[in-house]
């Protein structure tokens, strides 16, 4: 291969595209033509991962790897979020982590590239969560995952995401566990997601575990501002009433308190 030819895998070496997923948006932005690209292929430098996707041979990839591919080449909205964000944070950490699936969450009209399905870790252990119903930017930061830039929801946002994932996901023990770690959220960016949120179950849920574990930033809220609805919202079976957030709890609430 000529010198010219080889610049370009040189600078996907040097750029530490080796474990990455290389999209073609990404090779075309170097100056890689189709017809190079072939030669590539054809040669063993890369192989195809999928339909507008290559990596090296052998290339050691993670689920973080991934969708840094999703995050920075293709400027996929997703997001690592709800219970591993709060465990990502020493939030959940108190939890059993067999069998734990990773949670990324994305707008409902991002539609993902069929390589990113193909990771060997997905069919058992990634989960990704289609939903609006907070604005896809809100409370959401970069972190570092091991060498990776990830945007990954704060633990406010997380906080919620796992109560909207309540029942299909989470049970209400497990809710009960996570909202001990609740307390030390951020007031103004609680007070914008409860505005934002368009799930009353999910604002008078976060709502009440505030009160309940009697949080600092419970008390800091601007509850005229929200918009909580007026009907009874059943949570998990329902069966024992609260009524200042009009939530019916499960009947063995008490005793899940203790466990």
């Amino acid at each position: 291969m000529s010198l010219y030819r080889y610049k370009y895998i040189k600078k996907l070496l040097t750029d530490n595209y080796i474990n990455l997923p290389i999209t073609l948006t990404a090779l075309k932005s170097m100056g890689i033509s189709k017809q190079l690209l072939y030669k590539y292929v054809k040669s063993g430098w890369l192989e195809k991962l999928g339909p507008g996707a290559y990596q090296f041979p052998k290339s050691q990839s993670t689920w973080q790897s991934y969708l840094f591919a999703l995050q920075k080449q293709l400027d996929k909205n997703i997001h690592v979020g709800g219970r591993t964000a709060l465990e990502y944070y020493g939030l959940g950490h108190f939890l059993s982590l067999a069998q734990q699936k990773i949670f990324l969450f994305k707008l409902r009209e991002e539609r993902l590239p069929a390589w990113f399905f193909t990771h060997q870790s997905f069919d058992s252990n990634i989960e990704v969560i289609s939903s609006n119903f907070l604005p896809s930017e809100l409370g959401v930061e970069q972190e570092d995952f091991q060498g990776l830039q990830l945007m990954i929801s704060s633990p406010e946002r997380a906080a919620f995401e796992v109560l909207y994932l309540l029942d299909k996901h989470h049970s209400f023990k497990e809710v009960l566990l996570l909202s001990e770690s609740f307390a030390n959220f951020r007031p103004t960016l609680m007070q914008n997601l409860l505005e934002a949120c368009d799930s009353k179950k999910v604002k008078r849920l976060i709502l009440y575990l505030g009160k309940k574990h009697q949080s600092l930033w419970f008390n800091k809220l601007e509850l005229i501002k929200l918009d909580l609805g007026t009907g009874v919202i059943q949570v998990a079976g329902g069966g024992k009433y609260d009524k200042e957030f009009k939530l019916s709890l499960p009947q063995d609430y008490d005793e899940l308190e203790n466990v």
